[in-house]
């Protein structure tokens, strides 16, 4: 069960009506096109026409799973997070990211392997996308994010937490490179996820 053209809709701000208009059908057709998807039956080349009229492209990686480094490539773990938000599981995605991060700058090495030389897809929210690039790309040799995009500030203050309280701290703690970004996290959150 997937939800990416809705998820991406909604990133987007796009109504149905508005990506019927872009792919010449009905709105009817939409509704079917998002029901396909979400019952796992919808065509590839379906979501690759929907996804392409919202301005995204879709990536299929073939990725060595007998490789150690694979889920510690910045596709693996870009893949993974994507499913666990796409699922709902924000803390998921931010234990995969945390790990990754952590593994990859004790381990060095690992960055050797040429998995590591692709790069990894854009997530479904561009909050969790900067956050992705800013803080497992600062546990990676330089050499490896040179052709990722440069890093933007997001246009409002993007929160980890749904909670008040944690989001209150979080204005406090946060890495410096983040704050300039303006993700909002709790130094300790991205030490014990």
């Amino acid at each position: 069960m997937s939800t990416l053209i809705r998820d991406t809709m909604s990133a987007a701000g796009t109504s149905g009506a508005e990506l019927a208009r872009r792919l010449h059908v009905t709105p009817g057709a939409i509704s079917q096109l998002l029901k396909s998807e979400e019952d796992a039956t919808i065509k590839l080349a379906s979501l690759e026409r929907a996804m392409r009229a919202l301005g995204k492209d879709i990536v299929i990686n073939a990725v060595e799973s007998s490789s150690p480094a694979a889920r510690f490539s910045p596709a693996g773990v870009s893949q993974a997070m994507s499913d666990a938000l796409i699922e709902g599981d924000r803390t998921f995605a931010l234990r995969l990211l945390t790990q990754a991060a952590q593994k990859v700058a004790v381990e060095p090495d690992l960055a050797t392997d040429p998995l590591f030389a692709r790069p990894p897809e854009q997530l479904p929210d561009t909050g969790w996308d900067t956050l992705f690039r800013a803080h497992y790309g600062r546990a990676l040799p330089d050499a490896l994010t040179a052709r990722w995009p440069e890093l933007t500030p997001l246009p409002e203050p993007w929160f980890v937490s749904q909670f008040d309280s944690l989001r209150e701290r979080a204005r406090t703690r946060s890495p410096e490179h983040l704050r300039r970004l303006n993700i909002f996290i709790d130094e300790q959150s991205l030490s014990r996820a």
